[in-house]
């Protein structure tokens, strides 16, 4: 997400300040002399009106042509023909500023909020940074309730947006005392209560708010041709739908992505559903910032209703112009630290008070330290390494099958070959040199599985990686 100058113009003499009219005498201005000065100014006028004239009925039309100008020689009737052009194109330039004008008044009455929602917002000056609430409704059932929010921290100096992923179990406190989660805040008191409890937490002032249903979102994806996104585990929920999403580097369509939003049985449970939330919001907008192909405004009126935002449609064509011009590493996203527990007869998501205060300075200067837990590939150089891996599941094509996984990757796989025994419950990920850990947890994160080992001088390396394939694994 100028201040106009007015200049005065003071027609004759200035009237002297009450300074200078209580403590310099002799700049006195009396009622006399203020009626002399005004009627000075009056004959001043009407002279210069009369001079003028008597210039201008002198002038002829030859005086007034341009010398060896293209109209200084052609004659009246084209002239006029001109005349008639220029005035039929201002008209239609009027008549195209008045359809934006009512395009982009129309566009943004479809997308308003409602004015109790709106004034629980906090405005912010020019070029500071501010924090934006995404808040969407992507179950199939009549609860209208979020199932997803996004903090967002917007900064126009250091061009850069970091996301926070929210659960909307998130247990905070209530009006009426006591807790409850952001989920029945929205409930009980709609987006207005929503946007107030998501402040109060994270102490920060919201700016903006957008909300969408999930037909907005299904249709948004669509009009973008789709979004990109990384998925730690692929997607195969029969409880919200038939679709399936492989796991990996994946190109989704907005049935894909609904279906990937709604779905919630993966190993990594809460882990994984965030993680999702965050690569298709950080999709929709590398979509939305990159996607040359797709007119901003029309696609704005398109999704108006079905998406609800503070924010005119002027003003997200703005952001979307500004902001085309980021670098992607500054397009961050990072979860909300805590853990499940029961509050109140509920399971709920507690927040970590410590860490969450940490994580809040970090984005406060712009940045997130990237942890263990959040490393993948992408986060390192994967040919600079090799690895050989063994099928210790007795699954048929197993070990061929994550190794082409890998390589498309670009992990360095060097050997693909069954194990001396197919016992192996669970994949384990064994580095045998202290500087191969960060590598053997990038793997770990990047196919969801596994577990890394230590396995200096307990195994015999012939890579610096050695997988062995458990029945835990999922290709």
């Amino acid at each position: 997400m100028a201040l106009n100058n007015k200049n005065k113009i003071n027609m004759g003499r200035p009237r002297p300040s009450v300074r200078q009219e209580q403590f310099h005498v002799k700049n006195v201005v009396t009622p006399d002399t203020k009626e002399a000065a005004r009627r000075a100014e009056e004959r001043q006028k009407a002279k210069d009106a009369r001079v003028l004239g008597r210039s201008l009925n002198r002038k002829s039309e030859r005086d007034f042509n341009i010398k060896g100008s293209i109209f200084g020689s052609i004659n009246s009737n084209v002239k006029r023909g001109i005349a008639i052009g220029l005035i039929a194109a201002l008209v239609i330039l009027i008549g195209v500023a008045v359809g934006v004008f009512v395009f982009m008044a129309s566009t943004s009455a479809k997308l308003s909020i409602d004015d109790e929602a709106r004034a629980k917002l906090v405005r912010v000056q020019e070029n500071q940074e501010y924090y934006m609430l995404f808040a969407a409704d992507v179950d199939s059932d009549e609860n209208e309730a979020p199932d997803m929010l996004m903090l967002t921290r917007v900064d126009p100096i250091k061009m850069s947006i970091i996301m926070v992923c929210i659960p909307t179990s998130t247990y905070v406190a209530a009006a009426q005392g006591g807790g409850t989660t952001l989920e029945n805040v929205y409930k009980s008191s709609g987006d207005a209560g929503l946007i107030e409890s998501v402040a109060s937490f994270s102490e920060v002032g919201i700016t903006h708010y957008v909300k969408a249903s999930a037909d907005g979102l299904s249709n948004l994806v669509d009009a973008f041709g789709g979004i990109d996104v990384f998925l730690k585990e692929y997607v195969d929920d029969v409880k919200v739908g038939d679709v399936y999403v492989g796991q990996g580097d994946q190109h989704i369509k907005g049935n894909e992505t609904i279906t990937l939003l709604r779905s919630n049985n993966f190993n990594g449970g809460m882990t994984t559903v965030m993680d999702n939330q965050k690569q298709v919001c950080t999709g929709i907008l590398k979509a939305a910032l990159f996607n040359k192909q797709v007119n901003i405004a029309v696609l704005t009126d398109q999704i108006a209703g079905s998406i609800k935002t503070d924010m005119g449609a002027g003003d997200i064509i703005n952001f979307v112009d500004y902001y085309s011009k980021i670098e992607e590493d500054k397009i961050m996203s990072t979860d909300v630290p805590g853990y499940k527990t029961m509050r109140n007869n509920m399971m709920v998501f507690m927040i970590d008070a410590s860490s969450w205060k940490n994580l809040r300075t970090q984005i406060s200067y712009g940045m997130i330290l990237t942890t263990e837990d959040d490393l993948t590939y992408k986060d390192i150089d994967p040919s600079s390494f090799t690895i050989i891996i063994e099928n210790g599941a007795g699954i048929d094509g197993a070990a061929s099958s994550l190794a082409d996984k890998l390589k498309g990757m670009g992990f360095n796989v060097i050997d693909s070959h069954n194990a001396d025994s197919n016992v192996y419950k669970e994949t384990l990920i064994i580095y045998g040199d202290a500087s191969m850990k960060t590598n053997a947890i990038a793997i770990k994160n990047s196919i969801n599985n596994g577990r890394v080992v230590n396995g200096e001088g307990l195994y015999n390396m012939k890579s610096d990686i050695l997988i062995i394939i458990g029945a835990d694994l999922k290709i």
